[in-house]
């Protein structure tokens, strides 16, 4: 049975519309999802969230520390939501979202180290004082 696509629960006539179109949306490709998201579907863009959150927060953890994930996190897909209808489909959906993710951490890090060299709490060891 290869090739063949397994349902997640069986249809009834009974069930609405809404579980049967988050089903088909499940189903559906990022490309396919993003391309309903540049038209405004929420839903899509919801699938999308839901099926990429945990991976990239986790990688953005890896890269700035777990205190700035989440909020770099949501930073990406919003990113992506304002963006969304100059998307092409001409390659992986993850590749976009991963370098989206990547250009924040980087920022992140660029900020924290330019904080760094102009913070006044702290005095560079290298800096003695000099006294008149």
């Amino acid at each position: 049975m290869t090739g063949a696509v397994v349902p997640l629960r069986p249809a009834s006539a009974s069930s609405s519309s809404s579980s049967s179109s988050s089903l088909s949306l499940i189903e559906l490709s990022d490309d396919e999802l993003m391309g309903l998201s540049a038209g405004g579907d929420t839903r899509a863009f919801a699938a999308l969230v839901r099926r990429h959150e945990q991976n990239v927060r986790r990688f953005l953890s890896r890269v700035v520390g777990g205190a700035d994930a989440p909020d770099l996190c949501q930073e990406c897909f919003v990113r992506l939501w304002s963006h969304r209808e100059r998307y092409r489909a001409d390659g992986r959906f993850t590749v976009l979202l991963y370098r989206v993710a990547k250009n924040l951490a980087f920022s992140k890090l660029r900020f924290r180290r330019v904080r760094a060299a102009f913070s006044f709490s702290r005095r560079p060891s290298s800096i003695k004082p000099t006294r008149p």
